[in-house]
């Protein structure tokens, strides 16, 4: 056997086996991605979001008051 082909198969099973690892290491990664950045987001997104609007009815609204704006030239120039 000479060096090429030694060379060869070394490099051949080299590949295959940092293949194998970086599958792993990459599902490891994703796992402990999810773990430490989405579930902590998520859970904090449920318990301080009230997406069906169900909070209580004797909670005061917190609008602006708005005074209306008229229809003419005049009053469209003094919005801004």
């Amino acid at each position: 056997m000479d060096f090429n082909a030694l060379r060869t198969t070394a490099w051949a099973r080299y590949r295959i086996i940092t293949q194998i690892m970086g599958d792993i290491l990459g599902r490891v990664i994703s796992t402990v991605f999810y773990f430490t950045i989405l579930v902590p987001f998520g859970i904090g997104s449920v318990l301080l979001s009230d997406p069906l609007h169900r909070k209580p009815a004797n909670m005061k609204p917190t609008w602006l008051e708005r005074h209306p704006v008229g229809n003419d030239i005049d009053s469209a120039m003094r919005q801004g």
